[in-house]
């Protein structure tokens, strides 16, 4: 009870909330409207939009519902309305969104498309894993033009490369 009522003046503060994230770090989730139902561990959101920024990553909608579990963690997250994920040059939209933190996986129903670069693809299902930095795209509608992702991936290899110690991967 009274973890639940840190929680509940953490979130009577200006809208903004921090959940330690199960990989490390933190989750910090804002909105205009916060409605805690302490009993079932669940917390809903509503704005314009609801933002939750998970490292480099960003997820908006208008509202969210998010499940906790005992220690008070994000455990699941459900996003609808004009739902939007932003990770480094990567775009997703789609009708509706589930992120579940101990997978570290967003999953994007209804319309989804993603945008890297100059590359869009739609497709019925999206699911994108956060640790590997991986898309899944079911049902594919149209088609990537073949020579500019292999460009992009050769780029993406480059630059893994460069990056990491060593200058190898």
């Amino acid at each position: 009870m009274i973890a639940g009522l840190a929680i509940l003046a953490a979130l009577a503060a200006p809208s903004l909330a921090h959940f330690p994230a199960a990989g490390g770090g933190e989750i910090t989730v804002s909105a205009d409207k916060v409605r805690y139902i302490i009993q079932k561990r669940q917390i809903l959101y509503t704005g314009n939009p609801v933002r939750l920024t998970r490292g480099d990553a960003t997820l908006t909608c208008k509202r969210m519902g998010a499940q906790l579990d005992e220690a008070e963690k994000v455990q699941v997250a459900t996003c609808e309305g004009d739902v939007r994920f932003d990770r480094g040059e990567r775009t997703v939209t789609c009708d509706k969104a589930t992120y579940d933190e101990a997978a570290a996986r967003l999953t994007c129903e209804g319309n989804p498309v993603i945008r890297s670069g100059g590359i869009t693809v739609k497709g019925s299902l999206l699911v994108y894993d956060l640790n590997l930095d991986e898309v899944t795209l079911d049902k594919v509608d149209g088609t990537v033009p073949a020579a500019q992702a292999d460009e992009r991936i050769q780029q993406a290899q480059e630059h893994r490369k460069k990056a990491s110690p060593g200058g190898t991967r």
